[in-house]
């Protein structure tokens, strides 16, 4: 699968919450795309992933 664009090996089914947890991404102030389409955190815990599948993740920084 692709993550933020880097070919990445990932041992499917995996879910997206399980995915983050193995890599060590914080959730709380991030956005995620699966194939082009947002996914509200509500669903990560069920979202199940495959090889194929293309994920951006965006991390959101406070400034002033």
């Amino acid at each position: 699968m692709k993550i933020n664009g880097k070919q990445t090996e990932v041992e499917t089914p995996v879910t997206l919450a399980e995915l983050f947890r193995k890599l060590k991404v914080d959730t709380v102030h991030v956005a995620v795309e699966l194939n082009g389409r947002i996914v509200p955190k509500t669903e990560f815990e069920s979202r199940s992933l495959n090889a194929e599948d293309e994920i951006e993740v965006i991390h959101f920084v406070g400034g002033g």
